[in-house]
């Protein structure tokens, strides 16, 4: 989809996805112009990307603040769509769109859930790094196999 589409097949796009968690706007997340604050969707974001780990029991595996290694955010890009309120429940979709060696593509949908209004996209790519090493390493078969089975993509 171009960036400066503004229609969206909401059903074929939430095909796509196989998870979905979620999220209840607060009122500390919303700004003067009295809806979200566009920093808050990366927190949404950050959110069901944690909560998808989880769902596929990978928190410690990718997350683990103990852990030499984890999954570290490379970069994040949002696009707004609509604005959503305090008070309103967003559905947070994320999946795995691309599995690389060390790294994944994820992208995500919020959808503002009574309505069914998509209100926000986003994309970003995750890295597998050693931080001892101060490097990526490559992801283990525990978490190729996980998402490969929620996602359908190749180990």
């Amino acid at each position: 989809m171009s960036r400066f589409e503004r229609t969206v097949d909401l059903d074929a796009l939430l095909a796509k996805f196989k998870f979905s968690t979620p999220i209840r706007v607060r009122f500390c997340e919303t700004d003067a112009n009295r809806h979200v604050n566009q920093v808050s969707y990366f927190v949404y974001v950050e959110q069901a990307r944690m909560d998808y780990f989880a769902h596929l029991d990978l928190t410690d595996a990718v997350h683990d603040p103990f852990s030499k290694v984890t999954l570290i955010a490379a970069d994040l890009a949002c696009e707004y769509k609509a604005p959503a309120f305090f008070g309103q429940t967003i559905h947070a979709y994320a999946r795995v769109a691309r599995m690389g060696r060390s790294s994944l593509t994820m992208e995500y949908a919020l959808v503002e859930a009574a309505g069914r209004r998509l209100v926000a996209t986003a994309h970003g790519s995750l890295v597998y790094f050693d931080h001892e090493g101060g490097k990526s390493t490559p992801l283990t078969p525990a978490i190729r196999e996980a998402i490969a089975r929620l996602e359908g993509l190749p180990i």
